[in-house]
């Protein structure tokens, strides 16, 4: 079992900064970023499995 992602280190969160424009709702950008981190930490790379470890707070 894999442990689900809270949040974004500081430095991926500077990182994707960057991409900010390309999203016209914060939610959006917001998804990205918990997919960018999800895909950093997580063996799979199936779209279900990294959406299984965001966690909404």
């Amino acid at each position: 079992m894999e442990i689900p992602v809270f949040s974004s280190q500081q430095i991926v969160s500077e990182l994707l900064e960057k991409y900010r424009d390309a999203f016209p709702d914060i939610r959006l950008f917001r998804h990205f970023e918990e997919i960018v981190n999800a895909m950093r930490m997580s063996d799979k790379r199936g779209i279900a499995h990294l959406n299984s470890l965001s966690v909404d707070v």
